[in-house]
């Protein structure tokens, strides 16, 4: 302990520099290892906290051309649910509901709440076994009650006991029949209200697809024969096993199923991704720990004397190293602590918005003791080779040393370097791709005017049943041009409505959403044949404008009549023209046959508004928000601009690319920490021949060039080994989009020179001290 202490005492007087440059490196290292490690942890854990996470699943269906199919209709579920002894319960949900006005009185007070409604079958809390603070999971049994969560029971009722209070919404009221504890933020399974389905809702409708199927089976094996045997002994006129299949998905598997069309799991999960961010993080660790290295290597020459002369005064070499060892273990641990105070400071800042899972350190003591292991081994084996050569030399030798400058000495420190800058350029290369491929789906033309595009969701019943004041009460403010109701957000999701109509005695399928019939103007989008949507197609069957993918791929006219014969209804809907192919979905997924509908049964939720150039948002919002209490004071305002609901769209990507960004600065940060580091320790050896090239006519300027030539070089050769390996990472990311951006040359160019230039930079600054001493001092000194 006297020599470890001895030591630490010696390193913090003597190398005051290189011991802060270690522990800011170190520390911003660690920082990002451990934050990365909570988002990992975060997604990976998604749905793997159930009491019998392994043996919960997801039924879907998949077809040959475009995948899978999260929703399906109520008969296949029933009779799946039914088919084997191996389903412990089974239970679907409709998760296609907007968020729901709940109105609840409490000590005389009635408050307005917007809140998530599902309707679900009576096994659903069963089948994820949700934990309960108050009541009975068995009251979704009970018609007229429902399950909500702690945390909405405390925001409803404060500290009285939820039980039994009333909820009413638009159309329904429930009784709260249990409160179950809330569920963590990482799971598909939702806290939100949720009560009893009909038993009529969906009941022999297999072409009503509308509900998810979820299932605990009693051991994970049986689910391999689940789905064969179900085929095997199950038909039915409206299930074709040669166009579709069934398969089973693993709850925490949901999260990363991307194939998956009408899933309500909006926001989905990377194993690349988490691949890619477990990579940079001990990518940046493993920089930093070359620093250590690096800083101890330098540091020799400087320290062999006083380990030689407490080798002379009897010290064993195996106590030096483990002192040695010990103290940069010691230095690792206060620039950990360091990294839980930075995070404890971005917690508080916006930063935490860029880190899924958030930033928060309560409730991760495993994660942060292992983080904090695995600082200690980091320590060990970054000091272990510095200590065990710098107590090698024998006893008699007391000298300086000149290994610092040994071809042996610089050949390890420039490999080293080296590997840190080519982990640097493939991160810089990695982050301005990203940042480039999410303007390009940010900027590309959608096939319609969004710039003056203002949207409003979540209508109370009372707003949707008024479409015609609403439009007359919008169109009339002068900020407005033009105003029309939809079922759907345009270019806001990738979930909309698929649609199937008999032409000519074919079937066509497509994507549709209905509306009113000022959509176009809305949009900015003119018809390229037929006509626009007129007032009087509002009181018809139906009217569409197609898109010219579904034009060409059907073969369709305006004018053509397709046809809807369900039971007893039928209807005769017209074809009024085709418009351009607009981008109504994300740039993650393909273009298919799309239209708009107006009729007169339609189902209209929300607005979209076109409003003049030039409005003040934030009036207009006061505004809008103004008249629409006046028609409903219940409604709580939910209003954006277009470009807002985008975002949202690109949320996962956006983060993404700001997430690489940083982390990628932060590895240059590191890589030139230690630069500088190994450049300051460097020009101290070389004080004596700065001195001598002084002497013999060297100028300050052909001194800075000798220093940098190295660098630049190592610079140059690392760029060369990093550009394959970014292009090769580059192109396995994009195959996740659709529309993929050029990999454009320029953005090589940019980060050679961006890495380049910071590091000469660096070392200029770094030897211009050395190059301006008086070399009479230089030379006396050596």
């Amino acid at each position: 302990m006297k020599t470890l202490l001895h030591n630490f005492s010696g390193v913090f007087r003597r190398f005051r520099l290189p011991t802060a440059l270690n522990l800011i490196g170190m520390s911003v290292a660690f920082a990002v290892f451990l934050i990365l490690m909570m988002q990992m942890t975060y997604e990976w854990g998604f749905d793997r906290f159930h009491k019998h996470a392994d043996c919960l699943y997801r039924l879907e269906i998949t077809h040959e051309d475009y995948g899978g199919q999260a929703c399906l209709n109520r008969p296949l579920i029933d009779a799946f649910v039914a088919s084997s002894p191996h389903i412990v319960k089974g239970a679907l949900l409709n998760g296609f509901v907007d968020k729901q006005y709940v109105m609840v009185e409490h000590d005389g007070n009635r408050e307005s709440f917007l809140e998530t409604l599902y309707p679900v079958s009576a096994d659903y809390a069963d089948v994820f076994e949700l934990t309960m603070v108050e009541g009975d999971r068995s009251a979704l049994s009970v018609p007229g009650q429902a399950l909500i969560s702690q945390g909405m029971a405390q925001k409803f009722f404060g500290s009285s006991s939820a039980l039994g209070q009333q909820l009413v919404g638009e159309g329904w009221t429930v009784v709260v029949g249990g409160v179950y504890k809330d569920l963590p933020e990482n799971s598909i399974v939702r806290n939100a209200i949720y009560r009893k389905i009909s038993d009529r809702e969906g009941a022999g409708q297999w072409g009503m697809n509308n509900y998810e199927c979820y299932l605990r089976l009693d051991d994970p094996a049986s689910a391999a024969g689940l789905v064969s045997n179900f085929k095997r002994y199950f038909r039915h006129d409206q299930l074709n096993w040669e166009e579709m299949d069934l398969r089973l998905v693993s709850l925490h598997e949901v999260y990363f199923q991307t194939d998956s069309h009408f899933d309500t799991q909006k926001q989905k999960g990377s194993y690349t991704l988490l691949r890619l961010l477990l990579g940079i993080a001990f990518l940046i660790v493993v920089i930093a720990a070359i620093n250590f290295t690096n800083f101890s290597n330098a540091q020799v020459p400087m320290r062999v004397r006083s380990i030689n002369t407490q080798k002379v005064l009897g010290g064993g070499v195996g106590i030096i190293r483990l002192s040695l060892v010990l103290e940069a273990v010691g230095i690792c641990l206060v620039a950990y602590l360091l990294s839980l105070f930075y995070i404890y400071g971005l917690s508080r800042s916006s930063f935490a918005d860029i880190v899924v899972g958030g930033l928060s350190l309560e409730g991760r003591l495993p994660l942060i003791l292992c983080t904090g292991g695995f600082v200690v081994v980091i320590g060990v084996l970054a000091s272990y080779w510095p200590a065990r050569y710098i107590t090698s030399f024998p006893p008699a030798l007391v000298l300086k040393g000149n290994y610092g400058l040994s071809p042996k000495g610089k050949k390890l420190r420039n490999c080293l370097v080296c590997l840190q800058y080519i982990v640097s350029f493939v991160l810089i290369i990695g982050a301005l791709f990203v940042n480039l491929q999410n303007r390009y789906m940010l900027h590309l033309p959608l096939g319609f005017d969004k710039e003056q595009v203002v949207v409003v969701g979540n209508l109370t019943n009372e707003l949707k049943k008024q479409p015609e004041l609403i439009k007359q009460k919008l169109g009339g403010m002068p900020d407005i041009e033009s105003v029309s109701m939809v079922s759907h957000l345009i270019g806001a999701t990738d979930n909309y409505t698929r649609m199937g109509r008999t032409r000519n005695g074919e079937e066509i399928q497509f994507l549709l959403v209905q509306a009113d019939p000022s959509i176009l103007d809305v949009l900015g989008i003119k018809p390229v044949a037929g006509r626009n949507f007129q007032a009087e197609d509002a009181s018809g069957d139906g009217t569409y404008i197609f898109n010219e993918m579904a034009r060409k791929q059907f073969e369709l006219e305006p004018g053509d009549i397709l046809s809807l014969d369900w039971g007893d209804f039928h209807a005769r809907e017209q074809i009024a023209g085709f418009m351009p192919d607009l981008k109504y979905n994300s740039f993650k997924s393909i273009t298919e046959p799309f239209g708009f509908f107006v009729g007169k049964n339609t189902y209209l939720s929300k607005v979209m508004i076109r409003t003049h150039t030039g409005v003040d948002y934030t009036d207009l919002k006061t505004a809008l928000t103004g008249v629409l209490h006046d028609i409903d004071p219940n409604y709580l305002p939910e209003i954006s601009l277009f470009d807002e609901v985008q975002d949202y769209l690109y949320e996962k990507e956006l983060r993404v690319g700001r997430q690489i960004t940083f982390f990628s600065l932060v590895t240059v940060l590191i890589s030139l920490i230690g630069v500088f580091g190994v450049v300051m320790l460097e020009s101290e050896y070389k004080r004596k021949e700065v001195g001598i090239r002084k002497v013999f006519g060297a100028t300050i300027g052909e001194l800075l060039r000798l220093f940098n030539k190295t660098y630049l070089q190592i610079a140059t050769a690392c760029f060369v080994v990093a550009v394959p390996v970014a292009y090769y990472a580059i192109i396995r990311w994009q195959e996740s989009f659709i529309y993929k951006v050029s990999l454009s040359w320029w953005i090589f160019v940019l980060a050679f020179l961006s890495v380049t230039t910071i590091t000469l930079l660096t070392v200029s600054i770094q030897n211009w001290r050395v190059a301006n001493a008086n070399p009479v001092d230089s030379l006396k000194s050596e």
